[in-house]
C-alpha cells in the first residue's frame, strides 16, 4: 500500500499537469479605478492601440518561446513583448486587485 508521501506527491504531480504555464491580465483595480488589462488574441489588430498600463505584444497566441530564447527578453511576456506606455498612481494604503 502506497505510503501518504507517495499519494499526495502523485497527487500533486497529477495536478500540475493541468496547469497552464501562462496568464492573462483582463484588468486591474486599483482603489476602485478599473484599468482594462491587454488582451493578447484582439487588441494587436485595434486601429487606434489603447494606451494601458499592461505589457503588450504582437504574439496572439499563447505559444511557445523557444529554449533559446529563455534568456531573452521574450520569456517576461512574451516575444516581442513591449513595457506598458500608460500608467497609475497608487497611494499608501490603496488596494490593489488583478483579475
Amino acid at each position: 500500500m502506497p505510503s501518504f508521501t507517495l499519494k499526495s506527491l502523485l497527487a500533486a504531480v497529477a495536478g500540475a499537469m493541468g496547469v497552464a504555464a501562462y496568464g492573462h491580465v483582463s484588468q486591474i483595480n486599483i482603489a476602485s479605478t478599473i484599468y482594462e488589462g491587454y488582451n493578447a488574441p484582439t487588441a494587436p489588430y485595434y486601429i487606434t492601440p489603447k494606451t494601458l498600463i499592461a505589457w503588450s505584444t504582437t504574439a496572439t497566441d499563447n505559444g511557445y518561446v523557444a529554449p533559446d530564447a529563455f534568456s531573452s527578453a521574450d520569456i517576461i511576456c512574451h516575444r516581442s513583448a513591449k513595457n506598458a506606455k500608460g500608467h497609475a498612481k497608487v497611494k499608501a494604503g490603496d488596494q490593489i486587485y488583478i483579475k
